[in-house]
């Protein structure tokens, strides 16, 4: 379970990176994308997964109707034994693009995976309002399909 102190580091963490500031209250949204980077670090998954996860949680959320209605956070309990959800969104590797940067063709997929994920995310939350719920990240199985993990 997490300390106050130690809320405020990760708060200061991720405020540091400037990838928090479209949101009011970036609590949320920092303890979200720190469950993210452990799962991130435990879970076998694509290296380009990795990479792109946390660019697709931040724009996903600052998008997502389900994140602004709820309250969306992790504490970091232990003993804490996550829902998995299976979703439709399939993460693909990005291919080699035949184009002047591959940095702005996988800005492209970002863009579409986090749009993706934002409906799902928004139609699996869509009767609840006011709830607390519990983000332990996003992961994909052998196949690509991405699984949300949270309780």
């Amino acid at each position: 379970m997490l300390r106050f102190k130690e809320l405020e580091d990760i708060v200061r963490r991720w405020e540091s990176t400037g990838l928090v500031e479209s949101f009011v209250d970036k609590t949320p949204i920092a303890l979200c994308l720190q469950a993210q980077l452990k799962l991130n670090e435990k879970a076998e998954l694509d290296p380009a997964f990795r990479r792109w996860s946390i660019p697709v949680i931040v724009r996903m959320f600052s998008e997502s109707l389900a994140f602004k209605r709820n309250h969306f956070t992790n504490l970091f309990d232990e003993e804490a034994k996550p829902t998995i959800a299976f979703l439709r969104t399939k993460f693909v590797p990005p291919q080699q693009p035949n184009r002047e940067s591959d940095l702005e063709y996988e800005a492209e997929l970002v863009v579409k995976l986090a749009e993706s994920l934002r409906a799902e995310i928004d139609c699996l939350f869509r009767d609840r309002k006011g709830a607390t719920i519990t983000f332990h990240g996003i992961s994909h199985n052998d196949q690509g399909h991405l699984v949300l993990h949270y309780s």
